[in-house]
């Protein structure tokens, strides 16, 4: 072949290439379910960079329980949650470490309800919701490399594997969201509200005895607390009203407020204080979550008893 020869097929193959990695990217972006915590991380992305003064970080207790935009409005201080649906401690740490490269928050407040927990290994369906909604980087991918067991990484990697058969089910926000047509705004500040009422009995075990958490749950409480003094915020933890707790998880909460008050960090726990106007035959959507009416008064009273 001749040089021009060469020339023109190294060209063909460049532009087949380019067209083929965007038609397959828009693909993974077309038919990947479109959820809250994808939202929540774009709309966290928009923002501009150290406009946050306090951050949420945690699971679905987080997610369902604090309005950040009540929070914001009662206090005056930008609040913003990227708590994520059964997220487990570990990706919590890791969205907390995504946040920081943009934001600096004077508060970080984490949901404390996986530090009782025996481990920290997540369902397939609840690593898609925090991995996927992470940007690409290093630390993405640093991230599935340690957290992520090594069965699940290629549908990790590629969402194509596991939403290939989408076609049949692709509405108007799919093609919306492709479109970025109304995206903006979505993620209402990571707040995510549930209308459904369910009569609970909060009720269980109280103990003053202290149980070992994991070693896990350890490891990743000493490093929240050393995330804290190298980036200047107070931490402060935050326990929400479940039902369902057993003595053994009161005495690992036990040595959870210990740590805290040897380390001089705010700890909130509403399973033992209960919030102004609690009622736990309306406040709760199922047995471990509570619903929009709880959520609001669950922000005002942390808004009004401590900012």
């Amino acid at each position: 072949m001749t040089k021009k020869q060469v020339f023109i097929w190294t060209i063909k193959a460049v532009c087949f290439s380019a067209i083929f990695a965007a038609l397959f990217w828009n693909a993974q972006v077309l038919l990947h379910p479109k959820h809250h915590s994808q939202y929540t991380m774009d709309d966290f992305y928009r923002l501009p960079e150290n406009s946050v003064d306090v951050l949420f970080c945690g699971s679905s207790h987080m997610v369902f329980g604090m309005d950040a935009n009540i929070f914001a409005e009662m206090t005056g201080l930008n609040a913003y949650s990227i708590a994520i649906n059964g997220q487990h401690l570990d990706y919590t740490c890791e969205y907390l470490e995504e946040a920081l490269k943009t934001q600096t928050p004077r508060i970080v407040v984490v949901d404390t309800y996986h530090f009782i927990r025996d481990t920290q290994e997540m369902q397939i369906v609840d690593l898609h919701y925090s991995v996927d909604s992470l940007r690409w980087s290093l630390d993405k991918l640093r991230g599935i490399a340690e957290h992520v067991p090594r069965e699940y990484w290629s549908e990790l990697l590629l969402s194509l594997i596991r939403y290939h058969s989408r076609w049949a089910e692709l509405t108007r926000e799919d093609m919306g969201y492709l479109l970025n047509d109304g995206n903006q705004g979505r993620g209402n500040r990571g707040f995510a509200g549930l209308e459904s009422v369910l009569p609970v009995d909060v009720g269980g075990w109280s103990t003053a005895e202290c149980r070992p958490l994991s070693d896990e749950a350890e490891e990743l409480l000493e490093k929240f607390l050393g995330l804290s003094e190298e980036n200047g915020f107070e931490i402060v933890f935050l326990n929400f009203p479940v039902t369902g707790l057993r003595e053994g998880d009161y005495a690992r909460y036990n040595t959870l407020y210990q740590f805290c008050d040897e380390h001089g960090i705010r700890y909130v726990d509403y399973n033992m204080t209960h919030y102004r106007g609690f009622d736990e035959k309306t406040d709760f959507a199922d047995y471990g979550h509570l619903n929009v009416v709880g959520a609001k008064k669950i922000s005002i009273d942390f808004s009004e008893r401590y900012y």
